[in-house]
Parts: C-alpha cells; sequence; structure tokens
C-alpha cells in the first residue's frame, strides 16, 4: 500500500503575517500616517521629472528602513524616508534592471514578467538588510522564493485584497494600504531571512535567527561575473559553478 506524501508546511504564513501587520501598524498609526502623506508627496515630485524618477528607489527603500526599525523595537519616523539613499547604488542600479526586465517579461505574454516580479520581490530589503549588491539581491530573492513559490503569490494576493479595500476610502491606499503593505513585506523578509536586531514576532513565536554577514560573492569560471555564495548556477551565463 502506497504511503501518502506527507505535505510541505508553508514558507510563509500570508493570513499570520497580515494580522502582526495590522498589529504593528495600530501601534504606530500616526507616525505612519505621516509616512505615508510624505512618501506620496515625495514620489509625486520625483515621477515628474525624468531625473528624479531615478531615486524613487532610495525612497521607497526609505519605507522598509522604516518597518525594520519598528520591527527592531523602535518608532519609525518620516526622516526614515530618506535613509534609503545610504543603498543608493544597489537600490538604484536594482530598480533599473528588474524593472527592465520585467516590462520585457510581461510583453512576452505577461507570464514571465509576473514570475520575475515573484522572483525578485525581497531583492530591495536585501539590499538593506544584507549588504548585497544588485544581482546578488536579485539571485539571493529567487533562490529563497522558488522554495515557496505560490506561497509569495498567496501573499501578494493577500496584500493586493488589502490595498483593494483600503482604496474604498478616500486617501486610503497612502494612508493605510501603504504601510500595510510595507509592514507585511518586511515581516515576510524578517520570516524568510531573519533580521538582525528583531524582537520576537508579535503573538507567533520567536524571532527567526539573522544569518549574519553573508559569504563573500563566488565568481562564474566562464564569464567572470560575481554570483551570491551558495549559487549552482551563473545568473548571468548560466554556466556551472564549482
Amino acid at each position: 500500500m502506497a504511503v501518502p506524501a506527507t505535505s510541505r508546511p508553508p514558507l510563509l504564513d500570508a493570513v499570520g503575517i497580515f494580522k502582526e501587520a495590522w498589529e504593528l501598524f495600530t501601534r504606530q498609526w500616526q507616525a505612519w500616517l505621516l509616512i505615508g502623506v510624505c512618501y506620496f508627496f515625495v514620489a509625486l515630485v520625483l515621477v515628474s521629472t525624468c531625473i528624479g524618477s531615478i531615486l524613487l528607489g532610495a525612497i521607497t527603500a526609505g519605507l522598509y528602513v522604516a518597518a525594520f526599525k519598528q520591527l527592531r523595537g523602535q518608532v519609525p519616523e518620516v526622516r526614515d524616508l530618506f535613509q534609503g539613499f545610504q543603498w543608493f547604488g544597489p537600490v538604484t542600479l536594482l530598480t533599473i534592471m528588474a524593472g527592465f526586465c520585467i516590462f520585457l517579461g510581461t510583453l512576452l505574454c505577461i507570464i514571465p514578467g509576473l514570475v520575475l516580479m515573484v522572483w525578485w520581490r525581497f531583492a530591495l530589503p536585501l539590499c538593506i538588510t544584507h549588504g548585497l549588491g544588485a544581482t546578488d539581491a536579485m539571485a539571493m530573492s529567487k533562490r529563497k522564493v522558488q522554495e515557496g513559490f505560490w506561497d509569495i503569490v498567496v501573499l501578494m494576493l493577500v496584500i493586493m485584497a488589502v490595498n483593494m479595500v483600503a482604496g474604498m476610502i478616500p486617501l486610503g491606499q497612502i494612508l493605510v494600504g501603504l504601510p500595510l503593505q510595507t509592514l507585511m513585506m518586511a515581516i515576510a523578509h524578517r520570516d524568510l531571512f531573519g533580521l538582525e536586531g528583531a524582537l520576537p514576532p508579535v503573538g507567533r513565536g520567536p524571532s527567526p535567527p539573522f544569518p549574519g554577514q553573508p559569504m563573500p560573492p563566488v565568481g562564474c569560471p566562464r564569464c567572470g561575473a560575481a554570483n551570491a555564495s551558495g549559487t549552482r548556477f551563473c545568473t548571468a551565463c548560466g554556466g556551472p559553478i564549482a
């Protein structure tokens, strides 16, 4: 008689992440309202110019800085938005590379673009928490997401639902949807990759361990491109890495 296969536990608990994000938001809702309004107006000014649009990635990184501060037990502040410029180089390169690839993938029957979007969902916060460059962050995010691709898709669908509900009230997506989305992604990032100095998750057990500094990148023997430690195949040429 065949033995039934054991089901794999989900990589992420999307509902639990939403509940924790809501709890964190309600604790610091005044700070997050100010952050949301400030982000909206700064982003509005930046996207109105070609040069300003390049700075949008660093401002978005500032949202994660604020969220990670709260996960460490600190109070998020408006000035955190501008702390993202500490990672301006890798974040800007990541925004350009990922945006271009996702755009091309979307043109190819949409599906490839959506897959790339899911793969690289955690690349930007990895630049902040692990100090990775753009390509290393993209590779590390892809490897982790592939362990539970559909779990990440479910999380993104929950985030979409939150934004849809928030959009039913005036300015809801800015005042509520944006903070909740940022907190949910920061919590998911902590659960997947760890976060140095993070407090125990609200009502969800101990905090995942932070792995410390990442190993130095490994050069591809075929093309010489730098790859994150542990990568089996080069992210540039696809060749095997010993």
